[in-house]
């Protein structure tokens, strides 16, 4: 499932979106991973960045 970290923040709490996005992982990429885990809510805050998010089916951030 995919899901625009807008929409994510519009359905629940800044704590919970960054609860589950601390948990993500990019092993080839880790500027990524630090993107996600520390700009991309600030980014999508401030609109200088859109974000989308991939749930697998068990609802777990792919990374």
């Amino acid at each position: 499932m995919l899901i625009a970290l807008e929409k994510f923040l519009e359905m629940a709490s800044e704590e919970k979106v960054s609860e589950v996005i601390s948990v993500f992982k990019c092993k080839k990429d880790p500027d990524i991973e630090n993107f996600i885990k520390d700009k991309a809510i600030i980014y999508e805050r401030k609109a200088k960045s859109r974000t989308h998010l991939i749930f697998d089916e068990e609802a777990k951030l792919a990374g």
